[in-house]
């Protein structure tokens, strides 16, 4: 089994901006629902690839910019990638941060195998016991495309790091996220 690490993670801002989005292209993820007395819908995600992409619709950059975390990966290996980019398992986590009201950094690895199947999950860190238990479910039942190794599809961790913010009320709003 060959294992390649991801050495800095998909870092992803739930709350506030980091400073890394304010330079990068911004993608965003918006609330399903508004927050109740207002009718805007608030930016929960921001990233700096896009969050609905599958690695195949990445651009050669993003997919240079996801590929590049992999410390000593060959040219020609392609890293793990879930099927419908990481919205999906980002919605869910912002969603129970909202509930659990989480500050913090969380670091997770789920092993895909060659199959695109989550298969276990480890987690380097986090903010809450629940919050961990949450992500961890949540990236496992996520469909992957496979790590290729050498042409084949292979065995590879994919490392999901997301940072939690709480909303703010600087400014004089409610700002779930800016």
């Amino acid at each position: 089994m060959r294992r390649h690490w991801l050495i800095f993670g998909l870092l992803v801002a739930c709350g506030h901006t980091a400073a890394w989005a304010q330079e990068a292209p911004r993608y965003t993820l918006t609330e399903d629902m508004a927050q109740t007395g207002t009718a805007i819908k608030h930016k929960g995600v921001k990233a700096a690839i896009p969050l609905n992409y599958s690695y195949a619709q990445l651009s050669e950059e993003q997919k240079l910019a996801v590929r590049d975390q992999y410390e000593g990966m060959p040219a020609t290996d392609e890293p793990p990638y879930p099927l419908k980019g990481l919205a999906p398992f980002l919605r869910e986590v912002y969603a129970a941060q909202r509930i659990l009201q989480v500050r913090g950094k969380l670091v997770l690895a789920v092993q895909v195998n060659s199959k695109g199947e989550g298969k276990e999950v480890s987690i380097f860190e986090s903010p809450d016991d629940k919050m961990a238990n949450f992500a961890a479910a949540a990236a496992i039942k996520q469909r992957y495309k496979p790590g290729v190794c050498g042409g084949v599809p292979c065995t590879m961790d994919f490392v999901y790091t997301v940072t939690f913010n709480l909303p703010s009320n600087e400014a004089g709003g409610e700002n779930a996220a800016q």
